[in-house]
Formats: structure tokens, sequence, C-alpha cells
């Protein structure tokens, strides 16, 4: 190993470190003024293990039934339990590995720094420090992307959805991208016309059909109590995208990243203009949307990281506020 990549890889670590000393050790609670919503969920989860069992608990004994109750979560909640582990620790251990493994998965493409930036903003401190289920469910997928092993990828990709059932769409989103770089008869402007009218097409079919079907399934989500954002909240990502498609169309350069950006950012920001919650899949893609930024042209990107700059500073000022 040559010594600038010793250098680069201790940067990696130290700065992935940092990341999470900054997650663990700011009391984000307290500068944002409320509480993270979804540490109640959990601990009212514990308690209720702690307290009954897991006899207190039904689920349906198949694959769908485990899929909608999310059974591995669970069991690592009962482990938790069983072993005395204090909750405050679990979640501060589920916060280090989530943290750590976006920063690693993101600075093998923008270096250790940046990757330390971009990800310390109102939206990701959301993920690592609160919504810690779909955090820790999407570390496994970015663990999946980054393992050399075939055998690993498959394990990864096959327990994540069973942490959190929506990986299910996130390994979609993947194997589409996925499929699309495959696609070698077909021009590269003509894919990205595609995968933006898949995007609008999937964002009116999840707005349309999944809350319904959600409910006919058993599902114990409901949708019309998930916050929606505006559209001036998503805003930034419309134009990451647009930049992003304009260069790609130019260049012609194509990669799996820029369709899984593409194909998430336009979904997930329709659906919540259309009142269907997909934020989140915009949240937990962060690595990966800012990983797509090598191809965004050089002459795009003062604009583009300009529009990143004010949009990040409006974060903290309404998260704070």
């Amino acid at each position: 190993m040559s010594l600038l990549l010793r250098k680069a890889v201790v940067i990696d670590v130290a700065t992935g470190l940092l990341l999470v000393a900054i997650m663990l050790l700011i009391p984000w609670e307290l500068i944002r003024g409320a509480e993270f919503a979804d540490l109640r969920n959990y601990l009212s989860r514990i308690y209720l293990l702690e307290d009954y069992g897991e006899s207190y608990f039904y689920w349906e004994n198949d694959l769908l039934g485990w899929l909608k109750f999310e059974i591995i979560w669970f069991k690592i909640l009962s482990l938790v339990v069983d072993l005395g582990v204090s909750p405050d620790v679990f979640f501060d251990l589920i916060t280090a590995v989530s943290a750590l493994v976006a920063h690693q998965f993101l600075s093998r493409y923008v270096g250790g720094w940046w990757a330390l930036a971009i990800l310390v903003n109102p939206i990701s401190v959301d993920l690592f420090s609160s919504q810690l289920r779909s955090a820790f469910a999407f570390s496994l997928i970015l663990l999946a992307l980054m393992a050399r092993s075939q055998a690993v990828r498959v394990l990864l990709f096959s327990v994540a959805p069973f942490v959190h059932a929506g990986m299910a769409f996130i390994l979609a989103f993947l194997f589409v991208s996925w499929a699309f770089v495959r696609l070698v008869n077909i021009g590269v402007r003509v894919k990205l016309f595609f995968i933006l009218v898949s995007s609008v097409l999937i964002a009116f079919f999840v707005a349309k059909y999944v809350p319904q079907f959600a409910s006919e399934i058993g599902d114990r989500r409901d949708f019309a109590l998930f916050s929606t954002k505006s559209v001036a909240y998503v805003a930034f990502w419309f134009i990451w995208i647009a930049f992003l498609a304009l260069s790609v169309a130019e260049t012609l350069q194509e990669d799996w990243r820029i369709y899984y950006t593409i194909l998430v950012g336009v979904s997930a920001s329709l659906m919540d203009v259309l009142g269907v919650p997909g934020f989140r899949f915009i949240a937990l893609s962060i690595p990966i949307l800012f990983s797509a930024q090598e191809f965004i042209k050089k002459e795009y990107k003062l604009t583009v990281f300009g529009a990143g700059a004010m949009y990040l500073v409006s974060l903290y000022y309404f998260w704070i506020k």
C-alpha cells in the first residue's frame, strides 16, 4: 500500500469516527428544541418486551408476515432486552454503525472530509439520531454495495427488508438502476428519458395504490399520519437531478448511481408533493445521491453546490427555529 493510499485510508477512518462523535456527543434534541419521536416508539417496544416478552406480540408466521412485522428488528430488540443492554447504549451503537457505514461509502467517491461535511446536515442527523431502524437497515444495503463477496451481498440484501420493509423499495430502485446500465443497445439519452418517465409513473402509482394496498394486506402503517414535505423543501433535489441529467445527456457517461439518483430523487420528491411520504428515501440515499456528483459537469458544479449551501443553511435555520 502506497504512502498516499495509507494517508487516504487514515483520513477516511478518522473523519468517519469524527462524524460518529458529532452524532453522539452533540445534544441534537436540545439544539432543535424537540425530542426525536421515533426513539420513544423504540423505547415503548423495549419496555413491552421487558414486561411481557415476545408472547405479547403477534405476527403472521410466513414470509409476508415477517416482512410486515419487520421480524429481524423485533428480534434485535428482544436480544437487547435478554442481554440487559441499556436502550441508550443500544441506540448509540446503531447511530454509530449507521453513520460510520454511510461515511465510509460516500468517502470512497468524495473523500473523507467532504463526506463528513455532507453528512452533517439536519436530514442525516435526524436519520442517524432518530430513525434508527431505517438508518440501520440502509447501512446493511450500503455494506452489501461495498462487499466483495457475492454471498455477503445476497445475505445483506436479503436481511435488510426484514429490518425495515421500506428497503424492498430501495432494492427495487437498485435493481432497476443496474438493469438500465445493462441495456447496451439503447442510447444514454433514451435511457435518461425512460428513467425520468419511470420515476414520474412510480410516484403516481405509489401515491394512488400503495396506501390502499398496505391497508388491505394488514400493514400496521397509517400513511395519513405521516407528514410530507413541501415543494420548497424538495426543490434542491430537483435542481441536483436536473443538472445531473443535463450533464449525462452531454457527456453520455453511464453508472448505476446516475440512474438510481434520478429514480429516487424524482419519484421520492414527487411522492411528497402528491401527499405520500417519500422523502425518507432521499434521506436514506444521500450517500449514493452525492456520490453521483462526479458525473455533473464542472461548469454546473458551482451553481449546484451554491444551491446546496443555501439549502443546508435554510435546513438548519428552520430546523433550529
